[in-house]
């Protein structure tokens, strides 16, 4: 299975965070291009009301992730079709459905199988971006945090399907 490194991931956040206002507009543009679909599901977030900190926090882990992707390996890093994540989406969902329980064991038992699925199938680097962007207070307390959730655990679930494809 091919991966992005801790490294590789760190290296593209650290490029990112050091963006101007104007070289972070140019990256939001490059993403447009290069990755509409996933680019225009998370930039309507804004429309919709989400504060722009917050969405931008989302746009940032995009190209992160698009950045990292990109020193893995091109085809990983191509554009993503609606399709492909139409796809991720479902796969999602069905998760956020199956965990949806009162019973705290069959939570448990949900979780420890996601974890170590996306340890031993997938890519964590991937998953642990998503969950360290998601686990912002402010942006628990959106009225989309869950669509903002299913969108970004969508994403990560994009990439580490085509991470785990390429390996």
């Amino acid at each position: 299975m091919t991966c992005i490194s801790p490294q590789q991931y760190a290296q593209a956040l650290k490029r990112q965070q050091s963006f101007t206002t104007e070289q972070w507009l140019k990256r939001c543009d490059e993403l447009a291009a290069h990755q509409p679909v996933l680019f225009f599901e998370v930039v309507t977030f804004m429309r919709d009301g989400v504060r722009e900190d917050l969405a931008k926090s989302l746009i940032d882990y995009l190209s992160v992730l698009q950045f990292a992707a990109k020193s893995v390996s091109e085809s990983v890093a191509a554009p993503i079709s609606l399709t492909e994540f139409q796809g991720a989406t479902e796969r999602t969902m069905k998760f956020f459905y199956a965990i949806t329980t009162n019973d705290p064991a069959h939570f448990s038992r949900m979780i420890e199988a996601w974890f170590k699925g996306v340890m031993e199938k997938t890519d964590p680097v991937v998953w642990a971006g998503c969950i360290e962007t998601l686990k912002s207070p402010e942006i628990w307390e959106q009225p989309l945090f869950k669509e903002m959730t299913c969108t970004l655990a969508s994403i990560a679930d994009a990439y580490a399907f085509r991470l785990q494809e390429e390996g």
